[in-house]
């Protein structure tokens, strides 16, 4: 079994404590058997003694399933629900900075067409208004993304 397993952590010390005659339920260990280097696997596994008719430990009966798929699975799951994530941030983001300057370009369009200088004047001074609130926004998106 050694042979065959040497390099999954921590088996040797489980089968070493059920052969002292503890019971192992539930225990997880993970590595690579000798038949397949390179293949990082998962287990989850049930050990308990075999005692003879005078209680000596005499072998070890286990239940094992490999869970390496599901390791997998999960870990996929968990960067799927990170790129979802940063997706709705992402387009969080892009709506708030939309907001202003849809704005400016109305802003813009009513200082193009208008006839009164003091409105020309109000409708670039709002549009001023409405660009640094896009760039504060944007600077709070750089502070946050170099932290």
């Amino acid at each position: 079994m050694f042979d065959l397993a040497a390099d999954v952590a921590g088996l040797r010390n489980q089968l070493e404590v059920v052969a002292r005659g503890e019971s192992l339920i539930g225990v997880s260990a993970e590595g690579e058997l000798a038949n397949s280097p390179g293949v990082h696997r998962h287990w989850h596994s049930n050990y308990v003694p075999v005692r003879s008719a005078d209680g000596e430990v005499t072998g070890i009966a286990a239940a094992s399933i490999e869970t390496t798929q599901q390791k997998l699975a999960e870990a996929a799951l968990m960067q799927n629900e990170k790129l979802a994530a940063v997706g709705r941030l992402a387009a969080s983001i892009a709506h708030e900075i939309n907001n202003p300057l849809e704005s400016v370009t109305n802003l813009l369009y009513l200082a193009k067409t208008a006839q009164e200088k003091t409105d020309i004047e109000e409708y670039l001074d709002t549009a001023e208004i409405e660009l640094r609130r896009a760039s504060a926004i944007t600077n709070q998106t750089l502070r946050f993304y170099k932290q």
